[in-house]
């Protein structure tokens, strides 16, 4: 894979985290971060918190125009797509005692192929054979910003078709100071009554206590995994200015909803 998880530290408390870094080769890395996308073609979000999108979901025309015309993305591009990418993440999350009973019953749909193929065998086996034998997902990514006044995300767990998230930085080595926030922060509601949230409420900042925070640098990787329970957030950016961008990809692995 493009992705190295050597050596990365992983947590099962209070829900499971991996970190690892670096996650890319330097000259790899080097060549996204000079091709990133232009901030016009980003959507911005504010029902998540102050951020902007780039993804097949938010402003996907563009998305799929910048893909298309830029090489080093179109690679990634497909590394995420693949049964290879998948299986790596889930492989690597299982040898860690974070299994999550996929196995050998995944099956990719990123295609209009895949898809045709999974709806034909339901016709032909009924969708309840298909459904004890195979777990199909879908693999995707987002190109994310959040401005140096205030970018944030406020506290969710994630929506229950998420399985696993995977967030890497994109900044150059320097160019982000830890006094700038934007980490990513484990968090837990003040109100006890909330801590289970599998349908994905969002909670204001005041509303839950920080009980870890992984700085935002470069070159490095989240991933965890959708629980009732896996609040996290990023707590308002503090930059000097407003046009320092946190830049990210937030690559996730889900079950289709169709």
């Amino acid at each position: 894979m493009m992705f190295n998880l050597d050596g990365a530290d992983v947590r099962h408390d209070p829900f499971p985290i991996a970190f690892a870094k670096p996650v890319f080769d330097a000259d790899l890395y080097q060549e996204m971060l000079d091709n990133w996308p232009d901030t016009e073609r980003f959507q911005f979000m504010p029902k998540l918190g102050n951020k902007y999108s780039l993804s097949e979901v938010n402003n996907a025309k563009q998305y799929h125009d910048f893909i298309k015309s830029t090489p080093v993305w179109k690679r990634f591009h497909d590394e995420v797509k693949s049964e290879r990418f998948v299986r790596g993440i889930v492989d690597f999350l299982a040898s860690h005692n974070i299994d999550l009973d996929l196995g050998r019953k995944m099956v990719l749909t990123n295609t209009p192929g895949a898809r045709l193929g999974l709806r034909l065998t339901e016709a032909l086996c009924g969708a309840a054979l298909v459904e004890r034998r195979k777990t199909p997902l879908r693999s995707r990514f987002e190109f994310s910003m959040m401005p140096g006044d205030g970018g944030s995300i406020l506290p969710p767990t994630d929506a229950p078709a998420k399985l696993i998230t995977v967030v890497v930085s994109m900044v150059a080595p320097g160019e982000w100071k830890p006094e700038y926030g934007g980490g990513t922060s484990v968090v837990w509601p003040k109100d006890k009554t909330r801590s289970f949230n599998f349908r994905n409420t969002f909670l204001p900042f005041e509303e839950v206590d920080t009980l870890d925070c992984y700085e935002f640098n470069s070159n490095q990787c989240m991933i965890f995994v959708k629980t009732f329970n896996s609040w996290h957030a990023v707590e308002p950016i503090k930059a000097p200015r407003p046009d320092m961008f946190r830049r990210s990809l937030t690559i996730n692995i889900e079950v289709p909803k169709n």
